[in-house]
């Protein structure tokens, strides 16, 4: 950001002479602060590697692990009794490694977002170079990457989309190539005078992309109109039907397609910001009881979170079962560990609180396997240091 900044001051003004190039006098400090920005930018990137790598690896396998439990079922299944290890698939782990622990880190991004700027502007001697730099404030802020977020989430429909555009430009570039070269206007070029477009199949295909897209009214606000006279009627009728065609399909249909898509995505995340938000403030973790329910059986919600249904006493149940070996658990533990390795939560008293109309003596099986462990858990919790002592 300072960089940019002192960039931005020294070139406020323009004191070059004619065919001269002006250079501030600051620009050396430039300079100087874009190479601290480089290294600084690699010192990060090895302490990243450092500490963080192995870790962020372990967490993608997990949620590769987590993603994929039918295949590890089904993996488990055909290795039964041979006594080899599940492991991931070559291609998907090597995935896990390069994209989703190593550049699909916000820090990593940082980093390599900064270190390209700086140094391709720095050997180019470009000091635009160096604005993409402030690309990492994006990091940096929910909200821009809330933005983001909405226009990459759905980037195969996006990319579909466009390509699907591409494809009907460049069928109307080939009916303007062949057809109607001659209603293109001359565009003045400068230093060369009029230059005469779509003198060439390539040419055309560009020019169509450039105007078509950017002009509100299609390809026809850079081509002549076709005079309405009975000897040039079948010339009126289509100029008239590739104007209005085009205006319709590629600049009404299709961009608003890819608006409609980017607008319908902002929307989607809204409503699951709200869910998330609701669900944090109004639902108990645990036993997914709604706020309502919870102050209409006669307890306050905050006191049920913190004091019935305390999550960390789970947190805390479930890493004292990681730590104790399976010949010392009881059969609630061993229930409990089984599931969780299943990932089957019914262990959880899911609708389930010793504060609603219903009754233990009222509870299905399930339900009352675990209102039992609840106990458990939360003794646990109020036990806490002896889950270190294990």
């Amino acid at each position: 950001g300072v960089i940019n900044v002192m960039i931005f001051f020294s070139f406020a003004h323009d004191f070059s002479k004619e065919g001269e190039k002006y250079e501030p006098s600051n620009i050396s400090l430039v300079n100087v602060l874009a190479v601290f920005q480089m290294v600084f930018s690699l010192f990060g990137i090895g302490l990243w590697c450092f500490f963080r790598f192995v870790l962020e690896v372990e967490l993608s396998k997990m949620r590769w692990m987590n993603a994929n439990k039918a295949q590890q079922k089904s993996l488990e299944h055909a290795h039964k009794g041979s006594g080899k290890e599940i492991e991931i698939p070559r291609l998907a782990e090597i995935k896990l490694r390069v994209f989703d622990a190593f550049l699909n880190q916000s820090e990593m991004r940082t980093y390599f977002v900064t270190l390209f700027a700086y140094v391709w502007g720095y050997y180019h001697e470009s000091y635009a170079l160096y604005s993409i730099a402030l690309l990492v404030v994006i990091n940096f802020s929910r909200d821009m990457l809330y933005t983001l977020k909405a226009i990459t989430l759905h980037y195969d429909q996006l990319l579909a989309t466009l390509c699907l555009s591409i494809l009907v430009v460049w069928i109307y570039s080939n009916i303007s190539f062949w057809y109607f070269q001659p209603y293109l206007n001359p565009i003045e070029a400068p230093n060369e005078g009029q230059y005469i477009p779509c003198l060439t199949l390539n040419d055309c295909f560009f020019h169509v992309i450039n105007f078509g897209f950017r002009s509100g009214g299609g390809i026809a606000e850079y081509m002549r109109a076709e005079v309405y006279t009975n000897e040039h009627m079948s010339k009126y009728y289509a100029k008239f039907s590739l104007d209005i065609s085009f205006f319709m399909i590629v600049n009404i249909m299709l961009l608003n397609l890819i608006f409609g898509i980017i607008l319908d995505t902002f929307s989607e995340l809204r409503e699951i910001s709200e869910l998330k938000t609701h669900q944090s403030e109004n639902v108990c973790y645990i036993c997914n009881l709604e706020r309502t329910d919870i102050v209409k059986s006669g307890e306050e919600f905050e006191t049920h979170r913190l004091k019935t249904h305390n999550m960390w006493s789970y947190v805390y149940y479930l890493c004292r079962l990681k730590l104790l070996n399976e010949k010392d658990m009881d059969s609630d533990q061993i229930y409990v560990f089984n599931k969780q390795e299943s990932g089957d939560i019914k262990f959880l008293p899911k609708e389930v609180s010793r504060f609603t109309n219903q009754g233990e003596e009222e509870a299905p099986k399930e339900e009352l396997k675990a209102i039992h462990i609840l106990k458990a858990v939360s003794y646990t919790h109020l036990t806490l240091p002896t889950i270190y002592s294990v």
